[in-house]
């Protein structure tokens, strides 16, 4: 699909591929040559298991890189923290060699990188003269920060959202002192229970009008992944 792209013009600086989980060397090389963009969802790929992108090839090709956590229903948590602090995981146990830090790199692709991603660059992604005011001001008395040794290291790997005080998106204070600003929350709340009773019913119904085509679909899921195509992206099982 990528030697398409580009054989037809469309590999790019707007172009950017999500999840990227099988992708071969070459096409990460051709991608980072256009200028095109990942987007990592580790949290969804794992939960979903469509596998573990390789992340250590992904670096070293030059492609541009963003972070992402794909839908509610693919990861759950729609937390730049948990995105975060995944890429660093997975990148750790995916090379054994000694490296540098990764906290600090994972910061640039979750700001500068997302922002490059959403064609918002030089607007979105840094505190700088002229971008818009999108900010989180943590408190810092939070335990993720005791003792306080690394801003970059804390955020990433033991902040989980609880930190967040305030948060102020294109210099609209939308979360005050941990609480919402735009909206009723409890209004939310009641509207999201009176709804889950017909939701659930509509599920039950759903789930059994696919029992008879279910079988049919498994069976062509596996035969699909019957197929060699020269690369593994899940962790190997004991032989």
């Amino acid at each position: 699909m990528i030697k398409y792209l580009e054989n037809t013009g469309l590999l790019g600086p707007r172009l950017n591929i999500v999840h990227s989980v099988w992708i071969a060397r070459a096409e990460m090389e051709a991608m980072a040559r256009a200028g095109s963009g990942i987007v990592l969802n580790h949290l969804s790929n794992l939960k979903l298991k469509s596998g573990i992108a390789p992340i250590c090839d992904l670096r070293e090709s030059g492609v541009r890189l963003g972070l992402g956590c794909d839908n509610c229903s693919g990861s759950d948590v729609q937390s730049v923290f948990q995105a975060m602090k995944m890429f660093c995981l997975l990148a750790a146990v995916s090379e054994p060699e000694p490296g540098p830090g990764l906290a600090h790199e994972v910061l640039r692709h979750a700001t500068l990188g997302n922002a490059r991603t959403a064609g918002l660059e030089g607007e979105l992604g840094a505190i700088r003269p002229g971008y818009r005011a999108d900010l989180i001001l943590i408190d810092l008395n939070d335990v993720a920060y005791l003792p306080y040794n690394s801003a970059a290291r804390q955020l990433v790997y033991t902040e989980a959202g609880r930190g967040v005080e305030s948060v102020i998106v294109d210099g609209r204070v939308v979360i005050k002192k941990r609480k919402i600003e735009t909206i009723d929350e409890e209004a939310l709340r009641r509207e999201v229970a009176g709804l889950m009773r017909h939701f659930i019913a509509d599920y039950d119904a759903v789930v059994a009008s696919r029992k008879r085509a279910l079988p049919h679909m498994l069976e062509a899921h596996r035969r699909v992944w019957q197929t060699d195509i020269g690369m593994n992206r899940f962790v190997p099982r004991t032989q």
